[in-house]
């Protein structure tokens, strides 16, 4: 295709191809005149949020990695735990939208002086489908320019306007998860719950509603339970308290959750604790979760409400018949 002048008082182009004559937008101009650096790729990370598996973060000679367990990241090293899922995210949607601002290739400036050479942190990914993970080296921010970093992936170093060193400069105790579940409140299809001295309750979703036991109840008052559970935080980790010591020794549960889903299931129970508040342990977790008294009895008015939720009339066309020709006392109500 051979490109000729634009049309006057126009918005378009002369183009010639295979000897026909055409006229263009103008616009096509403005891609095929890009100088050759504009081609270049400025993504920094191609895999989306979901292909990756395992998350290294490092600063100096300290390391955090995780690793995806089913739904959930895992912190491997130096500790075993769930990792924050908030933050974990936080992270994966940085590095995604990550973008090099402008390519250093004439290195004026040695990598030491831009803090690569060594790296003053990194951030390391691995998906399932690759050998090799993809490693970003954090440099010292832009003189010139200090909103922007240095920052070197796949051999080529560059300017960053995304900023990894608040997640480069949380210590392993940031990363892990304060959330007594992981899991979500639409992902819950069944709970089980036990509390001394009272029968245990079990609520299982029904289309629209919940069965309580033998009974349907509408879905409102299990949904503030389970907005209550899926968002109770603790202020802290107990990591003094094992989950192994509390199960199995002489103090008795003052209450026990078991929540399921498709694929999942998660166990919290709630102990006495000797800082006051409680010690809640998650059935997956070694260390124990310190709770406050207010966000405890959140939980437990939640349950009683439950309790005392009247049951969902049955419609007429959904009665049926007793085995003596009426409805059952049940059925009436």
């Amino acid at each position: 295709m051979e490109v000729g002048s634009e049309v006057p008082a126009g918005a378009s182009m002369i183009v010639a191809a295979d000897g026909e004559i055409s006229v263009v937008d103008g616009m096509v101009w403005a891609e095929l005149a890009r100088a050759p650096g504009d081609w270049r790729s400025r993504r920094v990370i191609h895999r989306t949020e979901d292909q990756i598996t395992g998350i290294t973060v490092g600063l100096g000679d300290s390391q955090v990695i995780l690793a995806r367990r089913g739904g959930d990241f895992w912190i491997e090293q130096p500790v075993e735990d769930r990792a924050d899922a908030k933050l974990t995210g936080d992270l994966l949607t940085e590095v995604a939208a990550m973008r090099k601002s402008t390519f250093v290739d004439d290195q004026g400036v040695a990598l030491e002086e831009m803090g690569l050479e060594p790296p003053i942190g990194y951030v390391e990914l691995r998906s399932a489908s690759d050998d090799a993970p993809s490693r970003i080296l954090w440099g010292v921010s832009d003189s010139a320019q200090p909103d922007r970093h240095y920052a070197m992936a796949d051999g080529q170093v560059f300017t960053t306007e995304t900023n990894l060193q608040p997640y480069l400069e949380k210590p392993v105790q940031q990363w892990r998860s304060l959330e007594l579940t992981s899991m979500e409140t639409f992902e819950i299809d069944r709970l089980e719950i036990v509390q001394p001295g009272q029968p245990p309750l079990t609520l299982v979703r029904d289309g629209a509603d919940w069965q309580r036991n033998e009974d349907t109840i509408s879905f409102t008052a299990v949904s503030e339970l389970l907005y209550a559970l899926t968002q109770q935080k603790a202020d802290r980790i107990q990591p003094e308290v094992t989950s192994a010591s509390l199960d199995s020794g002489a103090a008795q549960a003052l209450l026990k959750v078991t929540m399921e889903g498709a694929d999942r299931r998660q166990t919290v129970a709630f102990y006495p604790s000797s800082e006051g508040g409680l010690s809640a342990t998650v059935e997956d977790r070694r260390a124990a979760l310190w709770v406050s008294e207010n966000e405890f009895s959140e939980v437990v008015a939640k349950i009683a409400e439950v309790k005392a939720a009247e049951r969902v009339k049955i419609a007429d066309d959904e009665q049926v018949q007793s085995g003596t020709g009426g409805l059952s006392s049940d059925q009436q109500r």
